[in-house]
């Protein structure tokens, strides 16, 4: 497994500007195979996302199978030789069979602004944040009103200060709270020293996301809704709420 960064981890790996968090809630957000009924939050946050992701490359043993800072520049088939000749910035591989798995937001796209390549102070993609560079007392532009600048601009505002931060647009972004808590996850441990959050309870992470058509959508019509409630259910158990 090739991976052009230092580090697994995708999106949760190179998005690390204040706020960044995932807009599913936690406990549908796990692989069916590795569920996780310890996150602390639920809509967890992008820093324990990415530490969910590398145990679980650590766990499954896929870590000693990838080679790290390997960018992939061409693929070729190869017919004499019956295999795919791979060009990386560190040499050429081949491979009987290949999967690419690269996801298609990889690479930021900064816009073409009049005067972006002239202007004299500090630019930076949400993407490829700059935690160094202390906001404060600056007067920020963020340009797009998205779901990363939906999460950001309002970490970065009392920093910035009321007159320090505009936003532009292209249109009217819709968003909502989606009531996010932090979770008390009672520690047991089972018999084999892993800990069991719920001891003698269903599994979390099965658990049933109730939908209500009441939303207003702009245009009049109705979309659904996430009702705060939900139950997680398994055969011949009981229902916590």
């Amino acid at each position: 497994m090739l991976e052009q960064a230092a580090d697994v981890g995708g999106t949760w790996r190179d998005n690390s500007y204040p706020g960044c968090a995932c807009d599913v809630p936690s406990a549908l957000y796990s692989f069916s195979f590795e569920l996780n009924p310890f996150w602390t939050r639920s809509f967890s946050s992008q820093r324990e996302i990415w530490d969910y992701l590398r145990r679980c490359a650590q766990r499954y043993g896929l870590t000693p199978h990838i080679r790290l800072r390997h960018e992939v520049l061409a693929a070729a088939w190869n017919h004499a030789r019956r295999c795919w000749q791979v060009n990386t910035n560190r040499g050429e591989l081949t491979c009987d069979v290949l999967i690419t798995a690269t996801g298609p937001l990889s690479e930021p796209k900064i816009p073409n602004l009049p005067g972006l390549e002239t202007f004299q102070g500090k630019v930076f993609h949400s993407a490829r944040w700059d935690s160094d560079y202390d906001l404060r007392d600056r007067r920020v532009a963020v340009v797009g009103t998205g779901a990363s600048a939906v999460q950001f601009v309002p970490k970065i505002q009392p920093t910035v200060g009321r007159r320090g931060l505009g936003a532009g647009r292209r249109r009217h972004p819709q968003a909502g709270g989606h009531g996010d808590l932090r979770h008390r996850v009672p520690r047991h441990r089972y018999a084999d020293g892993h800990l069991d959050p719920w001891p003698g309870r269903p599994h979390p992470g099965r658990g049933v996301v109730r939908w209500s058509p009441s939303a207003p959508r702009h245009d009049g019509g109705r979309v659904p809704e996430p009702v705060s409630s939900w139950s997680a259910r398994t055969p011949g158990s009981a229902t916590p709420r």
